[in-house]
């Protein structure tokens, strides 16, 4: 798998800034340098600056260390399917407690089949 298997449920933009007031809780010590180092504003309903209207961020290709799954893993120096798959049950918790339609959540047998 060349990159995580995003659904773009939009989630982790639409509540960034609350990640990040309990980054201590939420974020194991490696992450917490990117986060103090988060280039954007966080909009008082927690979500990211560049988080456009339907739920895709607009600058994507240009986006944070943070906000990039691969990437992160990679600078970290973590095997990228553990961490792929450590992400993914994130992403579906969140999911789920957001009661979105299921059809966003990640397939975790996928992730865990991969070479």
């Amino acid at each position: 798998m060349d990159s995580f298997p995003c659904t773009k449920c939009g989630l982790c933009c639409k509540y960034i800034g609350y990640f990040f007031e309990n980054k201590e809780s939420v974020f194991e010590s490696a992450y917490l340098s990117y986060i103090d180092n988060f280039p954007y504003k966080i909009k008082e309903d927690n979500s990211c600056e560049m988080l456009s209207d339907d739920g895709l961020c607009t600058v994507y290709h240009d986006r944070p260390l943070i906000c990039n799954v691969s990437l992160m893993a990679e600078t970290l120096n973590l095997n990228i399917t553990d961490y792929y798959l450590k992400s993914a049950k994130n992403c579906n918790e969140l999911i789920t407690l957001a009661n979105l339609n299921p059809d966003y959540l990640i397939n975790l047998e996928q992730l865990m089949n991969i070479e």
